[in-house]
């Protein structure tokens, strides 16, 4: 049984990771729109179930068409973003 499920959307654009749209359990859906410049968006979750596991993981939502760009901006910024 799932007991905590929280998502974050993760846009990468020339500048780094920005932070998109949020939902932490029962706190209510917080809206950022992404940045026009994204190249690649992610949404990262973690579900806690009520035995204590923790899943966490990244879900690819959206990707540019410039490849060479998409693959340059990961080797410069990381393939996830940073933790909060």
């Amino acid at each position: 049984m799932i007991i905590s499920k929280q998502s974050i959307a993760y846009h990468l654009t020339p500048l780094g990771w920005h932070i998109g749209n949020e939902k932490r359990n029962d706190a209510p859906h917080l809206y950022r729109p992404a940045p026009d410049d994204q190249v690649l968006s992610l949404v990262y979750k973690i579900v806690t179930l009520k035995n204590g596991q923790k899943y966490e993981f990244a879900e690819e939502v959206w990707r540019s068409n410039d490849l060479s760009l998409v693959i340059r901006l990961l080797g410069r910024f990381g393939p996830l973003p940073p933790r909060r």
